[in-house]
């Protein structure tokens, strides 16, 4: 692996956040309704700073741009008082500004704690008080009877009915399955019994979470999608994949211990003149660490959305070699999608999401067979335009947005 460990995974963002146009503003049409997104882990400056990239951005820029959205309220997860403070005090630069005007607003609950408590009665008053906190910036807006899209499980199960004309669920992992909140899970699988005793509509993005929730109310399953604007005329590469030796297999996201490294070990050692690149966020470096003795494999940091759908759209073959986990089970691999946008060949780990796309994307159970399949896709010929446009309006973020709305007013819009 080329360089240092450490050196390897620093963020190879250019200096500077790429400017976000985001989605053009929306005119609402007559009847369309007053909507509330409320955010679990991430904020809106994290939605900015990654550029629209994962489900929950797209979702709100699809409700920033729907004409069946009439006032639409971004709320963020509880925020630190004292952490802003001293944030202010050791000069940080403030937030990044938010999109407002007359029918669109941002909220950010504040209190003193940090971090959420774990048992679960604490959680439920914990949410309880946001969802108040929620319901007064609804009335300060002027948004009339809206319907609550709720990210999180914990604003979910303690939404009150009376605060909203309907409240839903939009699951886009399994946060019960998620090792960094092992802290929490009791308290997250107690969120999803309350979401099912409510019988509150849950739209989630695999099977797999609906059936960990068991909802008695309605359910629908929304895998993710793509923008297609993306992706109809990738940019260049940088210069650093551009010097890549061919052929180079690609895998994008995070990294971290839902990697197979057998695999990955397994692909380098059978192509040793290609390169095997991985490029995200690395969330545990030392597992990544059996990959320093190979120095076809190339760990890179962050980049910019647009290096990424360039690479994504240059690479020979596209890869998703994660560990059978509950975790990779519930989760609807975005890159997936994006890999088949780009119309590049596909290996990926046999999960049940993956098995759900057909036949457009090859199927390995271990690392001998990542390094067939691997094989035999470096040899397929190029995805003709018209199916990879058929592709992409088929899985557009629009087409999967539009049946969630639908979901979630019902039969009012």
């Amino acid at each position: 692996m080329t360089g240092s460990l450490g050196q390897a995974l620093t963020d190879s963002r250019p200096a500077g956040r790429l400017s976000v146009s985001g989605p053009a503003r929306r005119s609402p049409a007559d009847g369309a309704a007053d909507v509330v997104l409320t955010l679990a882990w991430e904020t809106w400056a994290d939605i900015h700073r990654r550029e629209f990239a994962f489900s929950v951005d797209r979702l709100f820029a699809h409700l920033y741009a729907s004409n069946r959205v009439n006032r639409l309220l971004l709320v963020d997860p509880w925020r630190s008082t004292l952490v802003r403070r001293a944030r202010r005090m050791l000069g940080r630069p403030p937030g990044v500004s938010f999109p407002a005007d007359a029918g669109t607003s941002h909220l950010t609950p504040m209190r003193a704690r940090r971090a959420d408590p774990a048992e679960p009665g604490d959680v439920a008053a914990e949410y309880q008080r946001y969802d108040g906190l929620v319901a007064r910036a609804v009335r300060d807006h002027g948004l009339r009877d809206p319907v609550l899209i709720a990210t999180h499980p914990f604003h979910a199960a303690a939404a009150r009915q009376d605060h909203w004309r309907r409240r839903i669920y939009y699951g886009w992992d399994d946060f019960a399955s998620y090792a960094p909140h092992a802290r929490w899970h009791e308290a997250i699988r107690d969120s999803y019994r309350r979401i099912s005793e409510h019988a509150l509509p849950v739209a989630a993005v695999t099977p797999a979470i609906i059936r960990t929730i068991d909802p008695r109310g309605p359910g629908l399953v929304l895998p993710n999608g793509v923008e297609p604007a993306e992706w109809s005329s990738p940019g260049p590469v940088p210069p650093w994949f551009a010097a890549l030796a061919h052929p180079i297999l690609l895998y994008t996201g995070t990294l971290g211990q839902r990697l197979d490294l057998d695999a990955l070990i397994a692909l380098a050692e059978a192509n040793p003149k290609g390169s095997v690149v991985l490029v995200g966020h690395c969330a545990d470096p030392s597992y990544l660490a059996p990959l320093l003795p190979h120095r076809n494999v190339h760990v890179r940091g962050l980049h910019s959305r647009a290096a990424v759908v360039a690479m994504t759209a240059a690479a020979d073959v596209c890869l998703l070699p994660h560990v059978p986990s509950p975790l990779t089970e519930a989760m609807s691999p975005l890159k997936l999608f994006e890999y088949l946008a780009a119309g590049r060949p596909v290996v990926a780990s046999d999960l049940e999401p993956v098995r759900a796309l057909g036949r457009e994307v090859r199927i390995a159970r271990d690392a001998a067979q990542f390094v067939d399949q691997v094989a035999r896709a470096i040899d397929e010929p190029a995805v003709p335009p018209s199916a990879r446009a058929d592709f992409i309006a088929h899985n557009s973020w629009s087409r999967r947005f539009d049946e969630l709305l639908t979901f979630a007013l019902g039969s009012d819009t």
